[in-house]
């Protein structure tokens, strides 16, 4: 089974955190490590620098011979133009070495993809167990929402709202379904002959309304109408089938009552042919006792007894 360690503890291994502390630690170790190398190399320089001015024959005055080793001479080359370490300027800019290993830094980080990436540190966005603040906020709209929505006066108000709204579409609608009123003018030719056509028109809309209340309630009538016969249909189909229960019922209990009375017909015939076989059996019997006791007492009533 593989470790499933945990993204946003301070421990693990793969955060990004922990990779550069690693990264640095290592950097600081090869620093270090290379200030000693570079001491020893100018420690050797400076043997080698000393060798050579000997073999040329210029000697410091207050100096005695230093011991040298015979490989250094061996593997190097006299080098007479060579600087001395020690008066070279080693300083260098800080600076600019800073801008360097960001640059550098900042390519690696484009180039390359850690095992940390994939954490929470990359993300922008913070998971769902981080998020608290914004978990107690969305729970208190929701809390406020619900307790708007279950309050009753607001539902008192909404459905005021509505009756109104529905009595202003009443209102409207009527108003337009209204005639305009006409303003007659004085008795004249002209005015009588002008209200006629009108006259006309209106009786026609009257005429058209009576028809259209008709229509409407005879379609009325006629839903209703289906509406009674879908009912008794279904109250004939049920009384069908209650009818037809009744009748298998009935021929259910006529077929037992037949089978019970042949059942005892045959227990009869069958107890009366039984008691037939017996007294058979038991008759011979009767007839030779009777026999041997007549002949014994001198055979009077032999015949008595067939």
């Amino acid at each position: 089974m593989s470790l499933n360690i945990l993204p946003h503890k301070n421990w693990n291994v793969y955060s990004l955190k922990n990779i550069q502390k690693v990264k640095e630690d290592e950097r600081k170790f090869k620093e270090k490590e290379e200030k000693k190398q570079t001491k020893k190399e100018q420690i050797e320089r400076e043997a080698r620098y000393e060798t050579l001015l000997r073999k040329a024959g210029i000697q410091k005055k207050q100096e005695k011979q230093i011991p040298f080793s015979i490989e250094d001479l061996k593997t190097n080359h006299i080098n007479l133009f060579q600087e001395n370490p020690n008066l070279i300027n080693k300083e260098t800019n800080e600076e600019y070495e800073k801008e360097k290993k960001e640059e550098e830094k900042k390519l690696v980080q484009k180039l390359t993809t850690f095992l940390g990436q994939s954490s929470v540190e990359m993300k922008k966005e913070k998971p769902w167990y981080q998020q608290t603040q914004n978990k107690e906020k969305n729970i208190s709209l929701i809390d406020e929402r619900r307790k708007q929505q279950d309050d009753p006066l607001s539902k008192i108000q909404r459905s005021l709202a509505q009756r109104k709204l529905q009595k202003d579409e009443e209102k409207n609608q009527e108003e337009k379904n209204k005639t305009p009123p006409v303003f007659f003018s004085p008795l004249n030719s002209h005015s009588l002959w002008d209200q006629k056509p009108l006259e006309k028109e209106r009786r026609e809309e009257k005429k058209k309304r009576k028809k259209n209340k008709h229509k409407e309630k005879e379609k009325e009538k006629k839903k209703e109408t289906e509406k009674k016969k879908k009912k008794h249909r279904k109250s004939r189909k049920k009384s069908d089938t209650n009818q037809e229960l009744l009748k298998l019922r009935q021929e259910r209990l006529l077929r037992e009552s037949q089978e019970r009375e042949k059942i005892e017909k045959l227990k009869n015939q069958l107890t009366n042919q039984n008691n037939q076989n017996n007294n058979n059996q038991n008759r011979p019997q009767q007839t030779i006792f009777s026999r041997m006791v007549r002949m014994e007492t001198g055979g009077s009533r032999l015949r008595s007894d067939y």
